[in-house]
């Protein structure tokens, strides 16, 4: 009897624990967080309430994976609204308990549908899956978010909702640093750099005025657009492409595109942009190039389309070295691997007959070579791209 009395207990203690680890922390009124606290649960914040987070405070988030995927799963649900304090000496900061190297140690926060606007004045965010996750108003200054092991920030917006970002910096996200997929955005003093894809995109439905913005060495490509974008004052180093224009309409001022990994300027397909004032210099590709290949949003592939329209005014080409090749990185429906190329042949290499033609939509091919063993008709089609300075 006494074994099944403590087993009884001891079960119950598990039980409890499970739907213990399984609670959020619900705010169902206004609430204010003036202390220090370690959140081991996500919180919702209901329809019609208000979390405030007071200047200084620290939130330190546990690492909680209930399906043992490697991705935390506590988050900040915002249906209501959040008013982060924090001044510029006095910031306020979400961060794993411990310093982490997994930038999924917790999701981050997501801002939902809501008549109320959120506030957010100096926060740090660390190693959230998505910094913020935006799909309604808001309005966010000195915001900092570092380590994102899917994009820094996301925003997703009725059209008529306004979203107002200043002094803004996104560093070493693993995916974009920022990504418009809808909305009315405004870019003040942006700084993205060092991620491990693209830095900022506006995807087909965005409408984004950015201004006083750096896109500086990440993998991917600086700036991308693919809806509509007024920029003013941008520098883009470091990156793949500086900044590829592929669908819809950019006007650009005031731009400084320089020391890119491939091309300065990529634009394509049945976008139309204005440049002025702009220095284009020492980029590893073409300072401008043009094709009539591009993409009707972020998510779609690649098709030829139409030539783009393009203005570009008092503006300077410096130093471009003008030979870099298309490579692989995310054109795979493009241009394949040579795999699979057909050919004829009797004997020796004599009578080679192409059955696939390939079209480079950008970019140089430096050579193409063949090996061929006439012994068992087996072959390697190879390719090797440019990284010369030829002119």
């Amino acid at each position: 009897m006494d074994i099944r009395v403590l087993l009884a207990k001891y079960l119950t203690c598990i039980i409890a624990t499970i739907v213990f680890a399984q609670a959020n922390i619900t705010i169902k009124e206004n609430t204010t967080w003036s202390n220090d606290l370690t959140l081991s649960e996500s919180v919702n914040i209901l329809a019609g309430a208000t979390l405030t987070i007071n200047k200084g405070v620290n939130i330190s988030i546990e690492f909680v994976d209930l399906d043992n995927d490697d991705i935390g799963d506590i988050e900040i649900s915002v249906a209501g609204a959040i008013h982060v304090a924090g001044t510029q000496d006095e910031v306020v900061s979400i961060k794993p308990v411990q310093n982490s190297s997994n930038k999924n140690h917790w999701r981050g926060i997501a801002i939902h549908e809501s008549q109320d606007i959120s506030r957010i004045e100096f926060l740090n965010i660390s190693n959230a899956g998505k910094g913020l996750d935006i799909k309604s108003k808001l309005s966010a200054r000195g915001l900092v978010i570092k380590n994102s092991g899917q994009a820094g920030i996301t925003i997703e917006t009725s059209s008529s909702d306004s979203i107002d970002l200043n002094d803004i910096e996104i560093i070493s996200s693993d995916g974009a640093g920022m990504l418009i997929d809808k909305g009315n955005v405004f870019i003040d003093w942006c700084y993205i750099h060092h991620g491990m894809s693209d830095g900022f995109i506006n995807n087909k439905s965005g409408l984004v005025e950015v201004k006083n913005t750096k896109a500086i060495k990440n993998k991917g490509n600086g700036i991308i657009n693919y809806g509509n974008m007024v920029g003013y004052n941008l520098s883009v180093r470091g990156n793949r492409h500086g900044i590829a224009v592929l669908s819809g309409l950019a006007v650009l001022t005031d731009l400084n595109i320089i020391n890119n990994r491939s091309n300065g300027l990529l634009i394509g397909g049945s976008s139309n942009t204005n440049i002025e004032n702009a220095t284009i210099r020492s980029n590893q590709g073409y300072g401008l190039e043009l094709t009539d290949w591009g993409q009707e949003d972020y998510y779609s592939d690649w098709i030829k389309v139409q030539s783009p329209s393009v203005s570009i005014s008092e503006s300077n080409f410096i130093d471009n070295y003008k030979t870099r090749a298309l490579d692989e990185y995310k054109y795979d429906n493009i241009w394949e691997d040579w795999d699979g190329v057909q050919y004829t042949g009797d004997g020796w290499v004599d009578n080679w007959e192409e059955k696939i033609y390939r079209e480079v939509p950008f970019g140089t091919i430096a050579w193409i070579g063949f090996k061929y063993n006439s012994n068992n008709g087996g072959s390697e089609f190879l390719w090797q791209p440019c990284t010369g300075k030829g002119v």
